[in-house]
């Protein structure tokens, strides 16, 4: 039940999926990998961020006015620094800033002013001087308490920005009209939209959101390739629409967790765009009715996981075939 693809290369062992008659491929989306930012061996262009409360943005601006590269949290004692760090207000990410390090720190944040659901996310990266900016290794960025409904990025840079290494709360990114990303080894909680946006290009290695309160990624007019997507939550994995491009090679939904009444689709193509899915499927007690829900030429069809044997997805082909 194995669906193998290198570059121009496909070879399957099982059934491929279309709903309109395309082709059993990938949707062979190009393929880039991480940026590599080197790590600053002069401790001079480290700034640390000092415990207590709103202290981030000053540990910025120093760096800023140093011309230091790394921002650090200091790793801090019992509690793997739960309380010890606390972000109430939007932090601004700038200049010479190439790297955020978390230290697998906690890092709490609180909106008690409303700042954050006016729409400002906690970190907005702008007027970068270097090509790429890397954040990570944080243990819970945001802290068990963090409110759901608040972004914790922006980029307004046009740089790359890679987030790694860490669990998020809160709603991982605001969609972009240009950005560029790279996702690695990151566990959204909670209400844990990513958003895509038109022109805005996502690639990412090892995703795991957990959720049942939104639909787990948005890709509006965007481009994702994702190596690696685990899941758990019974709620929309990934919605493409407005001519998105998405590729998911690889990666397991575990369903059965939490509000065993909600059955939406675990994927949805609209007319406009293209997909391709490899995925496995894995439940202990209900399991989705629906696994892709396509829409062609003002035509819907569903793809039902009881006509997947055995409930697996080796590959499913969005778009329609020639006639």
């Amino acid at each position: 039940m194995v669906w193998f693809a290198v570059r121009e290369m496909e070879m399957n062992a099982s059934k491929g999926q279309s709903l309109f008659g395309a082709k059993p491929r990938s949707l062979r989306l190009p393929i880039k990998e991480t940026p590599e930012i080197p790590y600053q061996s002069d401790l001079s262009k480290w700034v640390m961020v000092e415990p207590g409360t709103d202290k981030v943005q000053a540990a910025i601006d120093t760096a800023a006015q140093r011309g230091a590269t790394v921002v650090c949290f200091p790793k801090l004692g019992p509690g793997k620094g739960e309380g010890k760090y606390l972000i109430t207000k939007p932090v601004r990410v700038y200049g010479s800033v190439n790297r955020i390090i978390g230290m697998e720190n906690m890092v709490d944040i609180a909106d008690p002013d409303g700042l954050f659901r006016t729409g400002a996310a906690v970190f907005t990266f702008e007027n970068l001087k270097s090509d790429a900016i890397c954040i990570e290794r944080f243990l819970i960025l945001g802290g068990w308490k963090c409110p759901i409904d608040i972004y914790m990025f922006e980029n307004k840079s046009k740089k790359t920005i890679v987030v790694r290494n860490m669990s998020v709360a809160g709603l991982t990114k605001k969609a972009d009209p240009s950005g560029t990303w790279f996702i690695e080894d990151v566990s959204p909680g909670r209400e844990s939209t990513l958003e895509i946006g038109r022109n805005e290009t996502v690639w990412a290695r090892q995703y795991n959101p957990e959720t049942y309160l939104a639909d787990m990624i948005h890709v509006d007019g965007g481009v994702l390739w994702m190596l690696g997507f685990k899941t758990e939550g019974r709620t929309t994995h990934i919605a493409a629409g407005s001519g998105a491009r998405v590729e998911v090679l690889g990666g397991v939904s575990y369903q059965s967790w939490a509000k065993q009444e909600l059955d939406p689709p675990m994927f949805i193509v609209d007319s406009t765009s293209q997909a391709s899915f490899t995925f496995g499927l894995y439940h202990t007690d209900l399991a989705f009715t629906t696994i892709v829900e396509e829409t062609r030429g003002g035509v819907s069809a569903r793809l039902l996981g009881k006509d997947l044997s055995p409930y697996h997805l080796p590959l499913y082909r969005s778009g329609a075939g020639k006639k």
